[in-house]
């Protein structure tokens, strides 16, 4: 049996000022909850964020991204760009991250993360 993960996302798109990164969250698409399996694709991923978001992608180039760990960004330069997942490798490797943090906050799967922190959601913009 395969345990899922729970994963929040948020629409908008990354700046950086002053030599660190921010992600400006489009409020009027709101945020959206992902359940993903250990075998979970990026194909199958980017559908899900396309149908969930009600996006129309016409050949644009849609980002899936996630910030750094505070712990690890607390040895990185300030400038470190946010990690963007763009093969089902590193959907692989996101999917581990996520279940990597809830012997943090919780001993349970489906752990639903708090949006008072800014390294626990994957964050969608689009490239035009």
């Amino acid at each position: 049996m395969q345990i899922m993960v729970c994963l929040a996302s948020v629409y908008g798109a990354w700046t950086i000022r002053d030599r660190k990164w921010y992600f400006e969250v489009e409020k009027t698409r709101g945020g959206r909850m992902f359940y993903l399996q250990d075998d979970c694709t990026h194909e199958e991923l980017v559908e899900m964020v396309v149908n969930d978001y009600m996006l129309q992608v016409n050949g644009e180039l849609l980002e899936l991204s996630y910030p750094l760990p505070a712990a690890m960004m607390e040895k990185l330069p300030t400038d470190s760009p946010p990690m963007y997942v763009t093969n089902d490798r590193q959907v692989g490797s996101l999917v581990s991250y996520v279940r990597s943090m809830w012997s943090v906050f919780a001993s349970r799967p489906a752990l639903v993360w708090e949006g008072t922190t800014t390294n626990q959601y994957m964050s969608v913009s689009k490239k035009i």
